[in-house]
């Protein structure tokens, strides 16, 4: 039987020597979130995240808020709670355990980690050395085969790795993998090794495989991870139970194409704080219930009520609208996005919006608001039913 380990692997195999992702300055990874509180809002504005999108569902997202502070995030869906973890890697303890519950509210969870317990977690041998919850592993404990052999050492979460943790090879005993983990896949940032404990692979990782595919495409149940640098969703994609679309932790982002019909019930889009988005290409009748037939200019068309926030992008170069486009959304806001240079709806969208462009947090004594701005092109029924049209900056300014 192999030893347990009570230590963490040497600094020279560990998370802290890893590779920063290029779009995480150094000196931000390494920033200490001891004294943060953290909430679901202020997980999703953490630039170092990671989860998969599949089966037009989100996974739960592993975050890393700095070396030593790996936050696990499952989102309250429906009537069933959310899930808020925080943990400390070095101090193999998780730091707070909170339900997140339908009207935003977070409840600590109250259990013992100090009480190492054994538990059997299968009929074949296999078991877990470490704190409990509810009959499940759950903190930082040892995970043995049936063998009795070490195989993982590290947190879990209802008995899944999750959070940080240390793979190792039953046979030779030698670390395997060593990095941050989502519902028992490698998930964030990790190095794999080979059984003479050399580097097969550093970096990223999204539902245990390496985050290396920089195009994604979203049809049906086929999975794209948010490293992506290209998303590409396919025509009629999004049913019923879609109702928000938002991109906000696609953080690598740079074209975003989304095909024909597509999101027909979704009533909120946000796409902001991408900074490396560059263009934006919407096909006709998406994000709208209504139909090419049922369109007739001068005649109002069907409200809802749906939103559409593009902001804090500065590198979007290309905002391209097709017909009928978001033809029942209300609201249309588009800010500080100080790289664009063309807009283009080719008709019938937004029809009841007003329409915005403002950059507020940019000083007058600076520049022009929205420098590279070169082209705007509306095409008939675009904003027809609009109370008020906003076009400021340095440049230009009317109403």
């Amino acid at each position: 039987m192999s030893k347990p380990l009570n230590r963490l692997p040497s600094e020279s195999d560990s998370f802290a020597n890893m590779s920063i992702p290029a779009h995480m300055p150094h000196s931000k990874a390494r920033k200490k979130s001891v004294d943060t509180v953290f909430t679901p809002d202020s997980v999703h504005s953490l630039p170092d995240r990671y989860f998969l999108y599949a089966d037009e569902q989100q996974s739960p997202t592993l975050a890393i808020a700095d070396d030593e502070t790996i936050i696990y995030l499952k989102e309250q869906h429906e009537e069933q709670d959310g899930l808020l973890i925080v943990a400390n890697r070095r101090g193999k303890r998780m730091q707070s355990v909170q339900h997140v519950k339908k009207n935003g509210c977070l409840v600590a969870v109250d259990f013992d980690q100090e009480t190492e317990r054994i538990l059997d977690t299968s009929e074949f041998g296999d078991r877990w050395e470490g704190p409990i919850l509810n009959g499940t592993p759950f903190g930082w404990g040892l995970r043995y085969d049936r063998n009795g052999e070490l195989v993982y050492e590290g947190f879990s979460i209802f008995g899944k790795a999750s959070l940080y943790g240390t793979e190792y090879d039953a046979v030779t005993h030698s670390i395997i993998y060593q990095g941050t983990f989502c519902d028992d896949c490698r998930c964030g940032r990790g190095v794999q090794y080979d059984r003479n404990g050399s580097v097969v692979y550093d970096g990223e990782w999204v539902n245990d495989v390496r985050a290396t595919e920089r195009i994604g495409s979203v049809s049906g149940d086929v999975a794209v991870h948010n490293r992506i640098e290209e998303l590409v969703v396919n025509n009629y994609c999004g049913g019923e139970d879609v109702r928000e679309l938002d991109l906000c932790g696609f953080v690598n982002l740079r074209e975003l194409k989304v095909g024909k019909r597509c999101f027909k019930h979704v009533d909120r889009v946000s796409i902001c704080e991408l900074r490396a988005l560059e263009r934006i290409y919407v096909e006709r009748n998406s994000f709208t219930t209504e139909s090419d037939e049922s369109f007739s200019w001068g005649c109002s068309q069907k409200r809802r009520g749906g939103r559409f926030y593009l902001k804090d992008c500065p590198k979007l170069q290309v905002l391209s609208v097709d017909l009928y486009a978001f033809s029942d959304f209300d609201v249309c806001e588009i800010e500080r996005v100080r790289g664009l240079r063309v807009i283009g709806m080719g008709g019938g969208n937004f029809m009841h919006a007003s329409l915005e462009l403002v950059s507020t947090h940019t000083p007058r004594e600076s520049g022009v608001d929205m420098p590279s701005l070169e082209t705007l092109v509306f095409g008939a029924g675009a904003f027809e039913n609009c109370s008020r049209a906003v076009f400021e900056g340095d440049f230009f300014s009317c109403a």
